[in-house]
């Protein structure tokens, strides 16, 4: 089987509105906080199990403590108009959670009915997921993996932090930003060329 999806996303500390949504935001607290099943973020679930760790530098609940310790230590230096600077606390709205969903199409329940019977199929799925996303992630960069058998399909939750980075810049690990950054770098704009 392939995937049903795969979604790569970025967040800050900030909450910023869900598109299509009039009362639903993300940040990263509460995306940190859905993976890990935490009550008040999984009341989308009609009855939520325990995320199972999967692979990761850190675990789900030491990545959730480093990227917080991490995150409130964060400063940056902001040059005035008359050139002297200063240090001031990271912008909220400064990407610094990497996450990525990969969802399969085997529905949760049925694998839940007779894991013996999916086992292997789930197992290489989930072994290609930790294969490429390690092959892509640069040096200095600590992540945790979970997954979910809880909702419709299962699927698996990867968070990501680019410690190294001395801003914890999460789009510098994601694949279309990276992307779109070396073509702007290349051809000398900051607008794209549309599809």
């Amino acid at each position: 089987m392939a995937y049903q999806f795969a979604h790569i996303e970025t967040y800050s500390a900030q909450s910023t509105p869900v598109k299509g949504s009039k009362d639903h935001y993300n940040n990263a607290d509460q995306v940190l906080g859905e993976a890990a099943r935490d009550p008040q973020y999984s009341t989308h679930v009609e009855i939520p199990l325990p995320a199972q760790q999967f692979f990761g530098t850190l675990t789900l609940s030491d990545f959730r403590e480093k990227y917080v310790q991490l995150r409130a230590q964060l400063t940056e230096t902001v040059t005035r108009k008359d050139g002297s600077t200063y240090e001031r606390k990271l912008r909220q709205d400064a990407a610094t959670l990497y996450t990525e969903i990969h969802s399969h199409p085997l529905k949760s329940a049925e694998f839940l009915a007779e894991p013996d019977t999916h086992v292997e199929t789930i197992s290489a799925w989930m072994l290609h997921i930790k294969e490429d996303f390690k092959g892509r992630m640069p040096n200095g960069v600590d992540y945790t993996s979970v997954l979910h058998l809880d909702e419709a399909h299962v699927h698996i939750h990867i968070l990501a932090m680019n410690t190294a980075d001395p801003k914890l810049d999460a789009n510098k690990l994601h694949v279309g930003k990276i992307a779109a950054a070396k073509f702007r770098e290349a051809h000398g704009s900051d607008a794209g060329v549309p599809l």
